[in-house]
């Protein structure tokens, strides 16, 4: 059979075929040393820098690839888009696709349809942990605050898919208040405050950002208000809000990072109303100066000096409190070092919490010297067959010596609580009580002491741990050890 097929249609085809797979590679001959608008290395690596063999070149200039490969923002943003209007999905499993535009982040879900719920031990530890915290902080001379920011599925569920169904239990962050309030740790509720104001007055309508995790300025400024009441500051109060369409969500940009919508946020004059959330009621003093960096400290025309632990949350939170302090100090570092606490001299210290990442109260304890205790432990019973734990760990960060381990969880039960004891060759005996510590390795019944190292007795030759429960001690394990 004659084939009718003209050859110019087919060298037209293979032309365009090839046209769009060399497309992208002549893009990036551009971009070599550009930035890229995705995250990524901005230089394109070198095979042999200082005359050096660079043996990561594959690998680096892979990641330089997937960054400015051309037209790679424009692709992703369309294949999002065609999802989403075809078939009702996201692009991404990062992100949940809500209606009315709404975008809710995947990483809540757990929370949200409750699984993989905390275990009542580790909401006991978190309780313990900040109760440490504040009773440190007070020890300090300032007063202590703990807020937990809500998911933001647990206060909009109406624009949540409907395969998505919220569980009809408690979350996480409700089952906890029982045990902060038995430990009496000043906890302010933003669940209560943001759903109050969402409906009535200054504060209606929604909270949170519809192509964003968090809450927009409106929210921040409510939560801002609560957390400085409970800590005795008094924030600026500046006119009226300026509303300008020109915020873009860390969901929207996940989905489109090409052509990203904007959305409404909110602004106060002379508190975030300036480039980045500045405002000229407060100044940056630190070399840092953006909300969203690790740590930042600021000044204004006020009094008090107030301590922030944060994530970012906290980024919206920071302009009301800085212009409402005299000095403030905000760390999104983990663990909090409340060593900053006296040498800060602050008046008050807020640690605020994202409700999906609470367990990391238990993962990551606070660094700060453990509480001396007294402790009689003459009569301390130890179980049958010789110590029942894994042994005591030391190390050192910076001033502190660390005692850690994990406790037989048969002794470390809920309610338990966790001692550190260090005993000379003369049967002298100092005592300190740990945090009480939840993760893999170790499960609930874990702990952390940190002990100044300079008030370490330079005879202490043994290392024991202790289990109080119901008023019984159990001595879980004793190991030789004099300081490093």
């Amino acid at each position: 059979m004659k084939n009718t097929e003209r050859p110019w249609a087919q060298i037209l085809f293979i032309c365009c075929v090839f046209a769009l797979l060399v497309a992208p590679a002549v893009g990036m001959l551009g971009t070599r040393g550009a930035a890229p608008q995705s995250t990524g290395p901005a230089a394109f690596p070198r095979l042999a820098p200082d005359g050096k063999l660079n043996t990561n070149f594959l690998s680096q200039a892979g990641s330089w690839f997937e960054a400015h490969f051309a037209g790679r923002d424009q692709m992703i943003t369309a294949n999002a888009a065609l999802q989403a209007k075809l078939l009702k999905v996201s692009a991404t499993d990062q992100v949940v696709l809500g209606s009315g535009g709404w975008l809710y982040y995947a990483g809540d879900l757990n929370g949200y349809v409750g699984a993989a719920p905390l275990s009542e031990h580790a909401l006991a530890n978190i309780a313990h942990n900040l109760a440490l915290m504040q009773r440190y902080t007070e020890a300090q001379g300032a007063r202590f605050v703990f807020a937990i920011a809500p998911d933001k599925a647990q206060l909009y569920p109406d624009q949540m898919p409907a395969r998505y169904r919220k569980s009809p239990r408690p979350s996480d962050a409700e089952r906890l208040v029982p045990y902060l309030q038995r430990e009496g740790v000043h906890y302010v509720d933003l669940f209560a405050a943001l759903s109050a104001s969402s409906s009535t007055g200054d504060g209606a309508g929604p909270l949170y950002l519809t192509g964003d995790s968090h809450w927009n300025n409106k929210g921040a400024l409510i939560a801002s208000d609560a957390l400085a009441s409970a800590a005795g500051l008094t924030l600026q109060q500046s006119g009226a809000w300026i509303t300008r369409d020109d915020m873009i969500g860390d969901l929207e940009l996940m989905l489109h990072p090409a052509w990203p919508r904007t959305e409404p946020q909110y602004y106060l004059p002379g508190i975030n109303d300036g480039p980045g959330m500045s405002g000229a009621s407060w100044r940056y003093t630190s070399a840092a100066r953006d909300v969203t960096a690790d740590l930042v400290t600021t000044s204004a025309e006020a009094s008090a000096t107030l301590l922030v632990y944060r994530d970012s949350f906290g980024n919206a939170l920071l302009p009301y409190l800085a212009a409402g302090t005299g000095k403030a100090t905000f760390s999104k570092l983990v663990p909090y070092n409340a060593l900053q606490i006296g040498e800060a001299g602050a008046d008050a210290v807020i640690v605020e919490r994202a409700q999906r990442h609470l367990s990391y109260l238990a993962q990551q304890p606070p660094i700060m010297p453990a509480p001396r205790v007294e402790l009689d432990t003459t009569g301390a019973i130890q179980r049958q067959g010789g110590p029942a734990t894994s042994a005591i760990v030391t190390g050192a960060n910076g001033p502190l010596t660390i005692f850690s381990g994990r406790i037989d969880p048969r002794i470390a039960r809920l309610g338990s609580r966790i001692f550190v004891g260090l005993v000379t060759a003369s049967g002298d005996e100092k005592v300190y009580e740990a945090f009480t510590t939840s993760s893999t390795a170790a499960g609930d019944s874990g702990f952390i002491a940190a002990v100044l190292t300079r008030d370490i007795d330079p005879g202490a030759t043994m290392v024991k741990a202790y289990v109080v429960e119901q008023g019984q001690i159990f001595l879980a394990s004793s190991a030789p050890w004099r300081i490093r």
